[in-house]
């Protein structure tokens, strides 16, 4: 498997190498976004991983980037910010965000993660559409169409976190099971990041968010997404 790594910190550059090439992965290395977008005419790796200050530009707007231009590459931001809102910025755009300086086995874990996660297939085969009851949620195109054919844009993260609900859809899932499905990462216990994006996408798609009908909250549990048909509830 080849891995895109654009980070220009030559000890980062240099760890992050071994580590993957430790694990049998092939490396290609870019120390800037112009150098990676190089790169990227010439080749398409199975996982980029990119530093969140470049000397041309910003990671996570290019991982943005990314997502238009190169929707099924998953993306891992490295970053020394730590703290929650800069972690749900980050995740709004790539698959995994992870601190520095990092532990080297949980660096290459999540990266295993990443890739068991977003499997290389034919895009033909990739699931694009999940429909229950009145909802129908377009993956490709980050698009939800709700009754009478009202649609919202999501983000790359609220798209994966519905996407995971829907999947399930009757049945509840953790907020464990949200996060390593959807956010790329082990959820911490204490963060509140999952309630976070239910509420925003409560408020996308809930006729009245302070009283959900498709987004139920199952306390001490997690979430569930309920069918809903014709504004009914669907058991």
């Amino acid at each position: 498997m080849d891995i895109l790594v654009i980070e220009d910190d030559p000890m980062t550059l240099k760890m992050v190498e071994f580590l993957l090439k430790g694990e049998g992965y092939n490396v290609t290395k870019a120390e800037s976004i112009r150098e990676a977008e190089t790169i990227l005419k010439k080749s398409t790796p199975w996982l980029i991983i990119v530093d969140k200050g470049l000397p041309d530009g910003n990671g996570i707007e290019f991982s943005k980037k990314l997502n238009e231009t190169e929707p099924d590459i998953p993306v891992i931001l490295l970053t020394g910010e730590g703290r929650l809102p800069y972690k749900l910025e980050g995740l709004e755009s790539a698959d995994d965000y992870i601190v520095k300086p990092f532990e080297p086995g949980e660096f290459i874990a999540r990266v295993k993660a990443v890739l068991r996660r977003v499997e290389r297939v034919p895009r033909e085969l990739v699931q694009s559409h999940l429909k229950v009851g009145d909802v129908e949620l377009a993956m490709r195109e980050l698009k939800v169409t709700l009754p009478h054919r009202k649609s919202v844009i999501l983000t790359p993260t609220e798209m994966k976190i519905l996407e995971c609900l829907m999947a399930h859809a009757g049945k509840v899932v953790t907020r464990d099971s949200i996060a390593e499905k959807a956010l790329g990462y082990e959820y911490e216990g204490e963060s509140n990041a999952i309630d976070v994006y239910i509420r925003r996408l409560r408020t996308k798609i809930e006729p009245d968010p302070a009283q959900p009908i498709y987004i139920e909250t199952v306390k001490g549990s997690g979430y569930r997404f309920r069918k809903v048909q014709n504004g009914e509830l669907v058991k």
